[in-house]
């Protein structure tokens, strides 16, 4: 499995969507959307902290990765943990390689991610108005991508 499958199940989300308040999403996520194969795990393990990062909180464990080192970008999109369907996700980015924490906490692999970068500044701006980390991505497209 890899990007293709999440890009089909997008595009199929994309046709589903086309006449609702999310009209466009997908066609954004798609077109600006990014794909990474596969994660850097001695990276990842590098920032894992067991008592930090936490099984399905991958917005969390990667807006907390965020916060400790100014080098790391942060991404939101879906991806493929081993599974035939792609399901919504959060992670890192450094020098182009996924430090994804939340597989290292749940010991799972995953086929392949595809998403977008959320500014630092933007993500912590969602982050004061929610007062928690959640997903970000149709947050982001709502109130700086689609204002445009």
């Amino acid at each position: 499995m890899n990007c293709k499958e999440i890009k089909d199940y997008l595009r199929n989300m994309a046709k589903m969507t086309e006449k609702s308040q999310m009209a466009g999403f997908y066609e954004w996520l798609l077109k600006n959307g990014e794909c990474f194969e596969t994660q850097n795990k001695q990276l990842s393990k590098s920032y894992f902290d067991d008592g930090r990062h936490k099984v399905k909180q991958c917005f969390y464990n990667s807006a907390i990765n965020l916060l400790s080192d100014d080098k790391l970008k942060y991404y939101e999109g879906y991806y493929l943990p081993g599974l035939p369907i792609a399901l919504k996700h959060a992670w890192n980015v450094k020098k182009g390689e996924v430090i994804d924490t939340t597989s290292i906490a749940g010991n799972f692999e995953v086929d392949a991610y595809f998403g977008v970068e959320i500014p630092k500044n933007i993500r912590l701006i969602e982050y004061e108005q929610a007062d928690t980390f959640l997903d970000a991505l149709e947050w982001y497209w709502l109130n700086y991508i689609k204002k445009k």
